[in-house]
C-alpha cells in the first residue's frame, strides 16, 4: 500500500518547495503488464529533454542594471526545474523583454484613534507595491515561434522608523524571480517531452492500488511530486476521405512518487477510478 510521509524541503535560490512525498514500496506490488510495446517507434522510444541555446538575449525597457542578471535568473530557474538542457549554440533560442520593473507608493498619515480608555495617533506609514512584467520570444529549431507573458506584484508597508527609505534593489529581485519562474513554467508546458506508460503493477493485497512506470526520469528533469499528465492516442478513420487520424484524449493526471530513477520513474494517478483505463503505451507529459 502507499503511504504519505511529511518532508519538508528547502532549495535556496529561486524556490522553496515543501510538502508530502508520495511514497511507493515497491515490493508490495506485482506486475499486470497486460501488453507489451510492440510498435518499433515506441518500442525503441527515447525521453530527449529539449535544448536550450545558452546565449539568451535580453531586452530591457526598464532599469539597464538588471539585464544581465535576467538572463542569469531564468537559467537559474531552470536548472532547478530541469525543464531544458542548456547548449552553447544549438536547440531553442529565447528573447526575454523586460516590460516593466517599478513601484508606486502610497503615503498614510497619521490617524486619530479615540476608544473608552484613551485617544491616540497612529504613525504614519508608506505602502509599496511592486510589480513587475515580462514576455519572452521562444524561437524552435524548425523555425517556429511562439510568445508568452507574465507578471508578478506584491504590496509591503514600510519601516516605521524609516517611512522614506524606498524600495530595495533585493525587493525588485524579487518581483523578477517570479515573473520569470511564471514564463519558464509557461514555456516548459509548451515543450514538454513526451514519455510512455512502460510498466503497470497493482497492491498484492489491493487490486484497487495501481502504480504506472513511466520512461522518464531525473535526467530529463523528473521530480518527486511533480505532476503529469496522462493521454490515450486514439486512431481513427475519417469515413469521408478514408483518412487516418490520431488524436490524444486526456486521461487524468498524477503525481510522481519517491520511486525516481536515471530515466524511468514510478507515478501514482490522482484520481483512482481511471487506475484501470491506463495502459502500456499510453502517453505521459510533465507538468510545470
Amino acid at each position: 500500500m502507499r503511504h504519505r510521509n511529511s518532508l519538508v524541503a528547502l532549495f535556496v535560490g529561486i524556490i522553496f518547495l515543501g510538502g508530502c512525498a508520495t511514497k511507493v514500496d515497491l515490493y508490495k506490488y506485482k506486475d499486470v503488464s497486460s501488453t507489451q510495446i510492440v510498435d518499433d517507434s515506441k518500442a525503441n522510444y527515447k525521453v530527449v529533454k529539449p535544448k536550450l541555446q545558452r546565449n539568451i538575449v535580453v531586452e530591457n525597457y526598464s532599469d539597464p542594471s538588471f539585464t544581465g542578471t535576467i538572463s542569469d535568473y531564468f537559467l537559474a530557474a531552470n536548472n532547478m526545474k530541469g525543464i531544458f538542457t542548456v547548449t552553447e549554440s544549438e536547440g531553442y533560442r529565447i528573447r526575454l523583454s523586460l516590460k516593466n520593473l517599478g513601484h508606486t507608493r502610497i503615503y498614510h498619515p497619521s490617524v486619530l484613534v479615540t476608544n473608552k480608555e484613551k485617544s491616540y495617533y497612529t504613525r504614519p506609514y508608506v505602502s509599496y507595491n511592486v510589480s513587475c512584467s515580462a514576455t519572452a520570444e521562444l524561437n524552435a529549431p524548425d523555425g517556429k515561434k511562439s510568445y508568452f507573458e507574465a507578471s508578478y506584484g506584491y504590496s509591503f508597508s514600510s519601516d516605521p522608523n524609516n517611512i522614506w527609505g524606498g524600495v530595495s534593489r533585493e525587493r525588485y529581485l524579487e518581483a523578477l524571480q517570479e515573473t520569470l519562474d511564471k514564463l519558464l513554467r509557461q514555456i516548459g508546458n509548451e515543450v514538454a517531452p513526451e514519455a510512455l506508460i512502460v510498466s503497470k503493477k497493482v497492491a498484492i493485497d489491493d487490486n484497487k492500488d495501481y502504480i504506472f512506470m513511466i520512461n522518464m526520469g531525473s535526467q530529463e528533469g523528473i521530480r518527486p511530486e511533480q505532476k503529469v499528465s496522462l493521454y490515450k492516442d486514439v486512431i481513427f478513420k475519417n469515413e469521408i476521405d478514408g483518412e487516418t487520424l490520431n488524436n490524444k484524449v486526456l486521461i487524468g493526471t498524477a503525481t510522481i512518487s519517491d520511486q525516481v530513477m536515471a530515466h524511468y520513474a514510478w507515478i501514482v494517478l490522482d484520481d483512482d477510478d481511471h487506475n484501470t483505463l491506463i495502459e502500456v503505451g499510453d502517453i505521459v507529459r510533465p507538468q510545470y
